[in-house]
């Protein structure tokens, strides 16, 4: 087990989640932020054991002189891949929620994603992308966790900035019995357990209520036999869900015992 504190170049902290993650991890980490991933400060601040933090929107290259990054590290994907991790990066809350929500019928082999809709904050109050980005970078997350790599459509109403962020994303049905409730709570319960993840079983609903100002993201599905499509939904707080995952995420990769 690690002590003491861990040395952390932090990239994109001038976001609202790295203000988050400057205020939440202070007691376990001395964080630099650094504007230029070319800094050699940056570079070797690393490689004197130091961790990097990557919460650039969109920046998935690697860093000249480190380890390729190990992207969407978020510890719900699994706590083995964090281990000896130095470049973490970290997805935008968006693509998080929807891949949160989209991985476990797509491993299970339930639905091929080919839509998706983000409402950022307010949503209503803010500005409707109809074509985004976003879609790619889903596509990018689902590929690192080694799964199919599909090409999905990307809406977002709002702007980023803190609040509420909810994802749904849709799609084919690619097994007959995704139609079973059994097999879609089998899919579910059938990834890593972690607490930053909590599904909605047994036909509980969704509520972003509930995870404002947590560190949980909330999961739920559902099957349109009309249409054969396959729905499903992910809310969590973009700030504090990712201030809390990128901390946890540092204390496993620096081999701290954390709990689950």
């Amino acid at each position: 087990m690690a002590t003491g504190k861990k040395r952390v170049a932090l990239l994109g902290g001038d976001s609202p989640a790295g203000a988050a993650l400057l205020a939440l991890a202070g007691a376990d980490f001395d964080l630099r932020r650094f504007a230029d991933p070319g800094d050699p400060a940056l570079a070797g601040l690393v490689q004197g054991g130091g961790r990097l933090v990557d919460l650039r929107v969109g920046a998935r290259a690697p860093v000249p002189g480190l380890p390729e990054p190990l992207l969407f590290a978020l510890p719900a994907f699994g706590w083995d891949r964090l281990q000896g991790a130095v470049h973490l990066s970290f997805p935008s809350a968006g693509a998080a929620a929807a891949v949160l929500a989209a991985q476990p019928l797509v491993e299970a082999g339930l639905f091929e994603p080919d839509t998706l809709v983000v409402q950022l904050g307010e949503g209503v109050a803010g500005p409707v992308e109809l074509s985004s980005p976003l879609g790619e970078e889903v596509a990018l997350g689902l590929k690192a966790l080694g799964l199919a790599s599909p090409r999905i459509v990307g809406s977002v109403i709002g702007s980023a900035g803190g609040g509420c962020t909810l994802a749904l994303v849709s799609g084919l049905m690619t097994d007959p019995d995704a139609a079973d409730p059994k097999v879609l709570r089998a899919a579910l319960e059938a990834v890593p357990i972690d607490a930053s993840r909590r599904f909605c079983l047994g036909g509980e609903r969704l509520d972003p209520r509930r995870v404002a100002g947590t560190a949980v993201a909330e999961v739920a599905a559902a099957v349109n036999m009309f249409a054969e499509r396959v729905t499903v939904a992910c809310a969590l707080d973009a700030n504090a869900f990712l201030a809390a995952a990128v901390r946890t995420a540092l204390l496993a990769s620096a081999g701290y015992d954390v709990g689950r």
